[in-house]
């Protein structure tokens, strides 16, 4: 049986697909190589000129300097700014 979820007046989403889309790799967002290690690159959420945020290996990031945070691709891709449709609109081409 599959579930189906109104989420804030958003259409209808299957919680297979938005979990699919929550594991996408950040790594693979990115363009970066997941060697199993923690990578600080410059922050995406705002500007500066030294890496502070942390992207792990288990697909949560994490920003020193702005303080930003989440767990999965889902939660990346709306911390850069994009709404939650728009955020899984995009996601859905990774897939």
């Amino acid at each position: 049986m599959i579930k189906w979820y109104l989420l804030d007046n958003l259409p209808l989403y299957n919680m297979n697909e938005l979990e699919e889309l929550r594991n996408i790799s950040i790594h693979s967002i990115l363009g970066l190589r997941n060697d199993g290690k923690t990578q600080m690159i410059c922050c995406p959420f705002h500007n500066e000129r030294t890496p502070s945020c942390a992207i792990n290996s288990n697909n949560t990031f994490k920003c020193f300097g702005c303080n930003k945070s989440g767990g999965g691709a889902i939660d990346f891709v709306v911390a850069c700014g994009l709404s939650f449709r728009d955020a899984v609109n995009e996601l859905k081409s990774y897939l």
